[in-house]
This record gives structure tokens, C-alpha cells and sequence, in this order.
């Protein structure tokens, strides 16, 4: 897949499903997925995360929103030099993330 300009993905999956620190989880989601999909590390710069309130629970039904070359400072107003940016025109992606000991998918 190749680096989008703009793009919100949702990731659907079980909080189990994720391993290690459960308060880690939202964090090991996003690496797998940019290692995995994008080739590259998060950016606090310019990528966002939008953490499920239930993510460190047992057994639940999670979605996470990533924003990806989207600096939330802009959303929805203008800043110095930047245009503001208009989340309905960002294209949008949905997976479903699932581990197993040996293998991860997206």
C-alpha cells in the first residue's frame, strides 16, 4: 500500500486479540499497522490516533481511528500557512486487525 497524502482508516478488533500491556495497546496497533501496511514508524506530527474508550478491557469489540498526515492542530480551522482541513473530504479505509502467536494480519 502506498503512503497515502490524507487518508482515516478504522481498524475493527478484539482487545484480547492485541498483545501485551493493555494499556499499551492502542500504540501497538498503530506500529503493526504502519510497519506492516505503510513501511514506515508514527508520527505524532502529523498522524493521529482516536483510542477506543474499552480498549484496555477483556474481550471487547474495539474500532480505532487513524488519521494519517492529518495534524489535528488544523482540523476544522485555519493556522498559520496551512489550510483547514475538512475531515468529510479525507478518503477513507476500513480493516479488521486479528493476531495469532505466529502470525498478524491487517
Amino acid at each position: 500500500m502506498p503512503e497515502p497524502s490524507k487518508l482515516r482508516v478504522f481498524i475493527r478488533f478484539r482487545s484480547d486479540d492485541v498483545p501485551g500491556n493493555p494499556q499499551e495497546r492502542h500504540m501497538t496497533l498503530a506500529e503493526s499497522f504502519y510497519s506492516t501496511l505503510l513501511h514506515r514508524s508514527f508520527d505524532e506530527q502529523f498522524d493521529y490516533l482516536h483510542v477506543p474508550a474499552n480498549i484496555d478491557s477483556s474481550n471487547e469489540k474495539c474500532w480505532m481511528i487513524i488519521d494519517f498526515n492529518v495534524s489535528h492542530d488544523t482540523v476544522g480551522q485555519e493556522s498559520v500557512g496551512q489550510e483547514p482541513v475538512d475531515l468529510e473530504k479525507i478518503p477513507t479505509a476500513c480493516f479488521k486487525a486479528t493476531w495469532s502467536e505466529r502470525n498478524r494480519s491487517m
